[in-house]
């Protein structure tokens, strides 16, 4: 978990370094690639380390206001949302268009205050032992119904299959005020980790032998492991026709929120967009 936007800094420039030093080695180039520079700028794209961490720090001010404002007493959720139907080959996933499960979400929650990010995350062997791209959004919460909100999730979850077997696609946890912070940073972050599904497997006995078996239960569960560089630059490559504040969204009051934080963090540069 990324506590504060100090750690998501030092992570997401490690990540800068060691793309780096892959470009160099393994691609022969003299280049490295360029620091996101606000003077010069004229998009938020999704691979650019140095726009994610300026535009995690706008997010994580006003959010973290946003939320600290409720009066309710129902608390916050962190939901996320991952439908199997999203997957897409790492080939054609640069063109995913997050609007797709965005609509989903505000239709699927309408009545709900929440701000949202789309996040890609990859499958070096799953669903069907090749590489995959896997779409999926987080969102907090701000004071929602436990109820209502547990019975749209299912909805969700009953009408769309999760990419794991047996899994939810739709869930929440509680999700107290001082940790709003490291929730959202979770989501903002770029992709740190691939993951692999395997089904879960019980001891038993053959009556007959005596010989101990190990059988599946029919559940799965999945390791989480760090990204390879290569996969590193993989994921950059996906990312680079992305944008990060179209990635985000929101419902209810969080869409005043969602635009100012799109709204500052293209002020700088916004005036350099080739005009139509």
């Amino acid at each position: 978990m990324l506590r504060d936007v100090d750690e998501f800094r030092i992570k997401h420039l490690e990540i800068l370094t060691r793309r780096n030093l892959y470009r160099e080695r393994k691609h022969r180039l003299n280049r490295s690639i360029p620091p996101y520079n606000r003077d010069t700028a004229i998009e938020l794209r999704a691979d650019d380390i140095h726009a994610r961490i300026a535009f995690a720090e706008i997010a994580l001010r006003n959010v973290v206001e946003w939320v600290e404002a409720s009066d309710s007493k129902a608390g916050h959720k962190f939901v996320t949302v991952a439908i199997g139907r999203h997957v897409v080959d790492p080939a054609h996933s640069a063109s995913f268009d997050p609007r797709h499960l965005q609509l989903f979400i505000q239709k699927a929650l309408k009545g709900f205050d929440f701000v949202g990010y789309v996040e890609f995350s990859y499958y070096p062997r799953w669903p069907h032992g090749v590489p995959s791209v896997h779409p999926h959004a987080h969102l907090i919460v701000r004071g929602p119904s436990e109820k209502k909100l547990r019975a749209s999730l299912s909805v969700i979850s009953q009408r769309h299959m999760s990419l794991i077997p047996g899994w939810d696609s739709a869930f929440a946890s509680s999700l107290a005020s001082p940790n709003v912070g490291s929730q959202l940073l979770y989501a903002l972050k770029f992709p740190l980790h691939s993951y692999a599904p395997y089904p879960k497997k019980a001891t038993t006995w053959d009556p007959e032998t005596g010989e101990e078996l190990k059988l599946p239960t029919g559940k799965f569960a999945q390791h989480k492991n760090d990204l390879r560089t290569g996969e590193l630059d993989l994921m950059a490559g996906i990312l680079s026709n992305q944008f990060l504040d179209r990635m985000m969204f929101a419902g209810g009051t969080g869409i005043a929120v969602k635009d100012a934080i799109i709204g500052e963090a293209l002020r700088p540069f916004r005036s350099r967009r080739p005009q139509a």
